[in-house]
């Protein structure tokens, strides 16, 4: 597994997942047919105005190379027919013992700002920032396992 930078303030979430499934992250922007530089929200400025990369993208790219997504997320609703919603909220040590056993992409806010690092054991951030897990606010583990 080798680490890459990632090419632009908008493509985290795909260097993530490339770092973990050891491919430089252009085969990613291949498969997805874009880079994620398209502006399409016009009232926000950099990164933010970008099209950036949803999940569902890599989850469709790790299906085409046999590998499954597993979500786990911090917080989750379920919601009835009328309308009412239940939430959980799952605790960090909840979260942490899931990340003892597995590796994976942590979605989450790292100084205030969202982001997404790959998890081996330990953060490898994509815009190579040091920081340790604690300073990281996961909000939700994608582990990836072979299919």
């Amino acid at each position: 597994m080798q680490y890459q930078k990632q090419p632009n303030g908008w493509s985290c979430l795909p260097t993530a997942f490339a770092i973990l499934l050891d491919i430089p992250v252009k085969e990613i922007f291949e498969f997805c047919g874009h880079d994620g530089s398209e502006k399409v929200f016009s009232n926000c400025s950099d990164p933010h105005c970008r099209r950036s990369f949803h999940i569902q993208e890599m989850v469709e790219f790790c299906l085409s190379r046999q590998k499954a997504v597993v979500q786990i997320s911090r917080n989750f609703c379920s919601q009835n027919l009328g309308g009412q919603k239940y939430s959980i909220t799952r605790s960090r040590e909840d979260i942490l013992k899931l990340m003892k056993e597995h590796h994976g992409v942590l979605t989450g806010f790292v100084n205030g700002h969202g982001h997404a690092v790959a998890w081996v054991g330990h953060i490898i951030d994509p815009d190579n920032l040091p920081y340790d897990v604690d300073n990281f606010d996961t909000h939700t583990f994608f582990i990836i396992k072979s299919i």
